[in-house]
């Protein structure tokens, strides 16, 4: 009975490398190879679109992609003062391991969205933009955490926040911005992306996002087979999980 729970526990444990190593190459490839190409045809898109004033923007037709920089002008939304915002709490979850070592996991949870119409002032004008329901964030957007009361705390930015506590990060009135969208038929701009900063910024960002993921698929597909020897070898050489495994003795 005992060696034939230790043959299954061994036979467990290579099913589980093999079924990781290949995690790693085939999120690999797809890191390599799908969101790497697609981040930067993304870039190369937002480079090759034309810097729009508001007077070129005018002359846009319906339905075309366009990118546009300014300053925002518009009412602030929230106490925070923002004029769009994304609310989010802190949820906090407990991990123990097999050795009986805890460790806790923080992750933003997003609660609320307020994304309404507003103006990007330009040098020669201003381009309202419309109010949307799904948006992309990026950039160095103002961030205002409010304290919660949970008993568990997660590590966050060198901190301990406790679980409960509220992030609201937006733009407020004067912040500089670029929206990625399309102009609708009424002459606004239906946003798909705010970014806090200037157009080079957000280019120069999701450029790097794709250089990441670019060689971290790499990096993975290339430790594949490593996982997968490794894995294997401690499967069929490593001791029983089980104080009852089978115990060989060799010599006196």
């Amino acid at each position: 009975m005992n060696v034939m729970t230790a043959i299954r526990e061994r036979v467990g444990a290579v099913i589980g490398a093999v079924v990781f190593a290949l995690i790693c190459l085939v999120g690999g490839a797809a890191m390599a190879f799908i969101v790497s190409p697609q981040q930067a045809a993304e870039w190369r898109r937002i480079d090759n679109l034309d810097e729009l004033t508001a007077g070129s923007f005018a002359a846009v037709a319906a339905g075309e992609n366009v990118v546009v920089t300014g300053t925002i002008a518009g009412e602030a939304q929230g106490p925070e003062g923002y004029v769009f915002y994304q609310r989010q709490e802190w949820d906090v979850e407990r991990d123990t391991d097999s050795d009986g070592d805890t460790t806790y996991d923080g992750d933003w949870n997003t609660i609320e969205t307020v994304y309404p119409a507003f103006q990007i002032q330009l040098g020669d004008g201003a381009v309202g933009v419309a109010p949307a329901t799904s948006i992309t964030l990026s950039g160095d957007l103002r961030e205002t955490i409010t304290e919660g009361s949970g008993g568990q705390r997660a590590s966050y930015q060198g901190q301990q926040l406790a679980e409960g506590s509220i992030r609201v990060r937006g733009l407020a009135t004067g912040d500089v911005i670029t929206v990625l969208g399309s102009k609708l038929g009424d002459g606004q701009l239906a946003p798909d992306r705010f970014h806090a900063g200037d157009r080079e910024s957000l280019v120069q960002l999701i450029r790097s996002n794709a250089r990441v993921f670019f060689w971290v698929g790499v990096a993975m597909m290339v430790l594949s087979p490593v996982v997968l020897i490794m894995g294997v070898v401690g499967a069929i050489f490593g001791r029983s999980n089980r104080s009852g495994g089978v115990n060989i003795k060799l010599g006196r």
